[in-house]
C-alpha cells in the first residue's frame, strides 16, 4: 500500500478541540503546541520567546527531563490523563522546565485547560486564540496583518490594545504611516489582498501504512498581543495540533516570521542517515516558493551566556529557483524523553529547541536572476528544532 496524504483548509474553531472520534491506538501521541515570539525591550535583536504544549500519549508513563509523566489511554475525551510543558526565554535567560508536570487536561468545544500547579489554558473565540499561564502570562493571537514582528519598536504599539484584540490588527495602518521602512514595497497591502493558504489554518494527514501515520492542524503566522508580568507585549505566534501514531524519529524543523509579512518553514525528518522528507516552504508576502530537495549543515557554537546556540546553514533548489540562508540561534532549551517499550526496550529522544533569527537569506530566480535578500524581508524571528534519537 502506498502512503496517502491529504491537505485542506479548516475552520480552526470547529476543529481544534474536536477529538471525540479520533483514533488513539497504543503508543499514539497527541499535542497542542504554541510558540510565542514577542518584544524584548532590553535587546531587540533577541526577542523573547515562550513555548507551551499540552500533551497526552497512550502509554502508561514517559520520563521527560527525569520527571515521570503519567498519561495512558484517552478513555474520557473530555478529561485526558496528560501533561503540560513550557520553556521561557525572558530576553536574558532561558527558564527550562518553566512548566513540566503530569495533570488532567480538560477539553471542551472551545477550551483546553490543565489542573496543574500553575494553571494553564488555551481557548478560542472565532479567530481569537487566548493562552494563559498562571496569573502573569496572557497571550492573544489572531489573524496576521502581515507586518508585525517581535523586533518592532515599542512606540509602534499602544499598550491598551492588549485587551482589545479586535483592534490589534488595525494597528497595521498606524504602523504603516509611522514606519516607512516597512512599506518600501507596500508589502502589507499586498499581503492583505492576496492572502495565501500558507497563512490560513490547514489540516494535513499522512498515512504510512495501516494505521501508522499522523495529522497536523497548523497556523504558520498569527499576530500577538497580551501581557507578561502586567506589561503589554506584541509580536507573532505559531500554532500546531499534532496527532501521531508512529515512532518519533530525529528531525530538523524551523518556523520564521519576517518584518515584511513573509514567513518560512523547513522540515527534514530522518532515521539512521535516511531522510523521509526534505522541504522548504517560503512565502514572500505574496507568492509561495517551495523546495523539496534541501541540505542542512549544523555548526555548533556557544553564546555569550555559555549556552549551546548552533547555526544551521540551509540551502535548496528546484527547477526555477535556488534558496540559501543561515539560522542563527541565540538561546536553547531541551527535553529528553525516555521510556521502555514493552517494558524492556529502552529508547530515548532528545528534543532541542532554539530561539533564532535568519541571516544571509538569498532567493534567486534562475531565469531572470531576480533576487530576494535579507534586506528585502526585514528583521526575522523564529525557532529551530533539532531532535536526535527515537521514541516509540
Amino acid at each position: 500500500m502506498k502512503p496517502r496524504s491529504k491537505t485542506k483548509l479548516v475552520d480552526l474553531e470547529q476543529k481544534i478541540f474536536d477529538i471525540k472520534n479520533e483514533h488513539m491506538p497504543g503508543g499514539a501521541w497527541w499535542w497542542w503546541f504554541w510558540l510565542f515570539f514577542f518584544n524584548n525591550p532590553k535587546n531587540r535583536t533577541e526577542p523573547r520567546q515562550l513555548m507551551i504544549l499540552w500533551s497526552t500519549k497512550n502509554v502508561e508513563y514517559t520520563y521527560c527531563n527525569d520527571v515521570k509523566l503519567e498519561t495512558g489511554p484517552a478513555n474520557d475525551r473530555s478529561n485526558l490523563n496528560g501533561a503540560v510543558a513550557a520553556w521561557y526565554f525572558d530576553g536574558e535567560a532561558m527558564h527550562h522546565n518553566f512548566v513540566l508536570e503530569s495533570c488532567n487536561l480538560n477539553v471542551s468545544d472551545k477550551e483546553l485547560s490543565s489542573d496543574s500547579a500553575m494553571p494553564t489554558s488555551f481557548s478560542i473565540n472565532k479567530t481569537e486564540n487566548t493562552v494563559r499561564i498562571g496569573n502573569d502570562f496572557e497571550f492573544i493571537a489572531g489573524p496576521a496583518s502581515g507586518s508585525k514582528t517581535a523586533n518592532e519598536p515599542e512606540t509602534a504599539h499602544e499598550p491598551e490594545t492588549a485587551h482589545k484584540p479586535e483592534t490589534a490588527h488595525e494597528s497595521g495602518s498606524t504602523h504603516k504611516n509611522t514606519h516607512d521602512k516597512y512599506e518600501h514595497k507596500n508589502t502589507h497591502e499586498k499581503h492583505k489582498e492576496g492572502k495565501h493558504d500558507f497563512t490560513k489554518p490547514t489540516y494535513h494527514s499522512h498515512t504510512y501504512i495501516g494505521n501508522l501515520g499522523y495529522s497536523i492542524i497548523r497556523l504558520n503566522h498569527l499576530d500577538l498581543i497580551g501581557h507578561v508580568n502586567n506589561k503589554p507585549i506584541h509580536g507573532s505566534a505559531y500554532f500546531q495540533r499534532v496527532f501521531v501514531n508512529a515512532p518519533a524519529i530525529s528531525w530538523y524543523w524551523g518556523i520564521f516570521h519576517f518584518e515584511n509579512g513573509g514567513m518560512m518553514s523547513y522540515f527534514n525528518p530522518y532515521l539512521i542517515g535516511k531522510s523521509f522528507k526534505k522541504d522548504i516552504s517560503f512565502f514572500d508576502g505574496k507568492k509561495m516558493h517551495e523546495f523539496t530537495g534541501i541540505t542542512i549543515e549544523r555548526k555548533d557554537r556557544i553564546n555569550t551566556r555559555g549556552e549551546e546556540a548552533p547555526a544551521f546553514i540551509i540551502s535548496g533548489e528546484n527547477d526555477y529557483e535556488k534558496i540559501g540562508f543561515t539560522v542563527n540561534s541565540y538561546s536553547s532549551s531541551s527535553w529528553t524523553f525516555k521510556r521502555k517499550s514493552l517494558g524492556i526496550i529502552p529508547n530515548k529522544l532528545i528534543y532541542n529547541e532554539y530561539p533564532a533569527t535568519i541571516s544571509d537569506f538569498k532567493l534567486i530566480d534562475k531565469k531572470t536572476m531576480e533576487t530576494i535578500t535579507s534586506a528585502d524581508l526585514g528583521k526575522s524571528v523564529g525557532n529551530a528544532e533539532h531532535s536526535t534519537g527515537l521514541l516509540f
